[in-house]
């Protein structure tokens, strides 16, 4: 029977679906995609249809890949690996979602990363955490959050306590208390990133290239999502060995590794195993899509 890839996505828009859409039209493979949101529900029969209530049947000729937050993906993952051949991102690396759990990776295989603790609800020993990660100012992000929107300086306790409970505010409309939950980390700010990190994108233990991205507006985040320049990154040999080590203490199938620079130093801050990869395409000329196209079903 022929191979078929379902893709599975949580916005209500996603340019990385219509690649695949595109690349598996030139090679002829049968593609749907659902969106997680508005046309499907989560039962305990797995996941049902909204309009006609049928449950989604997957086998073996099925390939699927999940452009979703990782709750969604974990519970999908659990759900069908089983059935289908192939299943990203995978049970096996759902951990890597979490900023916190991910620095502590880096720095248990001797990876260097930047200083990094997590919030909790005793605000008597805030200043106690701050210290740990170098004093202000330093980087508060949430410990589950994409795209660096959940990510800020702060230069006080007052801006560290404003900045947790304005974000339940905006996020609930309701006046949480700012450490209800732990669920925010404090990171040491390296000053001379100039608003640069560096990705490197990963595919099947391979890397496949990387590329620098620079804020354009002053921003220390260079998300291209926020408006962030890419531009091919030449892969030197310390790099290369960096991300090489990472791909051998974890199967990593796909995978963007990004980095800021101390100085010529390479520090570890992320793996995004659901990356964003249509500005990654421009910049480096690599068909990203395709070639997970043709990896995965290779499989």
């Amino acid at each position: 029977m022929a191979k078929k890839i379902f893709a599975f996505y949580s916005n209500y828009s996603d340019s990385r679906v219509d690649r695949f859409r595109q690349e598996t039209k030139k090679k002829n493979i049968e593609f749907k995609s659902y969106n997680f949101n508005k046309d499907l529900m989560m039962t305990e029969r797995g996941l049902i249809k909204i309009k006609n209530n049928q449950t989604i049947n997957l086998d073996k000729d099925y390939f699927c890949w999940i452009f979703s937050n990782s709750m969604l993906s974990h519970y999908f993952e659990k759900l069908y690996a089983k059935n289908a051949n192939f299943v990203w991102p995978s049970r096996a690396v759902a951990d890597f979602s979490d900023k916190m759990y991910t620095n502590h990776f880096f720095k248990t295989i001797n990876v260097k990363t930047p200083k990094t603790i997590l919030l909790s609800q005793n605000e008597e020993t805030l200043l106690l955490k701050v210290n740990y990660v170098g004093g202000f100012p330093c980087i508060i992000k949430k410990v589950f959050g994409t795209g660096g929107v959940e990510v800020g300086i702060v230069n006080s306790l007052d801006d560290l306590k404003f900045f947790v409970k304005n974000f339940y505010q905006k996020k609930f409309n309701k006046n949480f208390s700012p450490f209800l939950r732990a669920s925010f980390a404090l990171q040491e700010y390296i000053k001379n990133t100039n608003g640069n990190d560096y990705r490197v994108l990963c595919l099947d233990g391979k890397i496949i290239g990387g590329i620098k991205r620079s804020s354009q507006n002053g921003d220390f985040r260079a998300n291209i999502s926020l408006g962030g320049k890419a531009e091919n990154l030449p892969i030197d040999e310390k790099l290369k060995k960096i991300c090489q080590k990472i791909l051998r203490k974890r199967n990593f199938f796909y995978a963007g590794i990004d980095f800021i620079k101390k100085d010529t130093e390479y520090l570890a801050i992320e793996i995004n195993t659901s990356a964003q990869f249509q500005g990654f395409e421009q910049a480096t000329g690599i068909n990203v899509a395709g070639k997970i196209i043709e990896t995965m079903i290779s499989k």
